[in-house]
């Protein structure tokens, strides 16, 4: 099954541009592209657009995306262990800011 542009855009929540930029980086490019120009995604291209943005919305830069999409010796077990840890980290580190904005306020 494909998904259009429009449909990625209204289902997940990710901005046009944002596409076109993966697209120009080579991070997620369309399957296929109909003859009137439409952009098509593959459900693996959807599953790959989900850890684009998780990735992402982690801290992840954009090179380290690249590099975890494209190399064959990455191992999902592994950058789901790193991003488990960083959630970790932010977590400790809001709850620390919290902590400090309570007793300021105190």
């Amino acid at each position: 099954m494909y998904y259009k542009l429009s449909e990625i855009v209204e289902k997940l929540g990710i901005s046009r541009r944002a596409l076109q930029g993966y697209a120009e980086m080579k991070l997620l490019e369309p399957s296929k592209k109909t003859e009137a120009g439409y952009w098509l995604y593959s459900s693996d291209d959807v599953g790959k657009l989900v850890l684009i943005k998780t990735l992402s919305w982690l801290g992840w830069s954009r090179k380290s995306i690249y590099t975890v999409l494209n190399d064959d010796t990455t191992e999902l077990v592994d950058v789901y262990a790193e991003a488990r840890k960083n959630v970790r980290k932010e977590a400790w580190y809001y709850q620390g800011q919290s902590k400090k904005k309570t007793v300021d306020w105190i």
